[in-house]
């Protein structure tokens, strides 16, 4: 893949994928936080041992890393965020750009002089290109 084919195809994908990211994170953090209100409401109505409660603390734990982990990756993604979903729109443009880019170079690996004048040249040179 060629600079530009890959750098056109990074930026349409980024448009499509990270907007996409951060409405699922936000999500995701809804989901986990109504998850940590039912835990701590279960630590504080359930009388438990020191076993239960211990993994209480433990689940709790993990649900607190991944709802941080999803808040720390939000917190870049918002920056870019508003640019990134305003271009949505104009993601087919970016499909047929790469699509453009993609036939051009095609016809760029297949192409061939033809001499204007120097007829004995013709063969010699589209046989480099070869």
């Amino acid at each position: 893949m060629s600079d530009v084919e890959h750098t056109a195809t990074l930026i349409r994908d980024a448009i499509r994928d990270l907007p996409k990211r951060y409405e699922e994170n936000a999500n995701e953090i809804k989901n986990i936080e109504k998850q940590i209100t039912d835990y701590l409401h279960y630590i504080e109505l359930v009388d438990l041992n020191a076993s239960e409660g211990f993994r209480a603390y433990k689940e709790l734990q993990a649900i607190q890393k991944e709802r941080r982990r999803l808040k720390d990756d939000n917190e870049l993604l918002k920056h870019i965020y508003p640019a990134l979903k305003s271009l949505r729109n104009n993601l087919s443009q970016f499909d047929k750009a790469i699509g453009g880019i993609r036939k051009t170079k095609r016809h760029l690996e297949k192409r061939t002089y033809r001499c204007r004048s120097a007829k004995n040249l013709q063969e010699k040179i589209n046989e480099v290109k070869s």
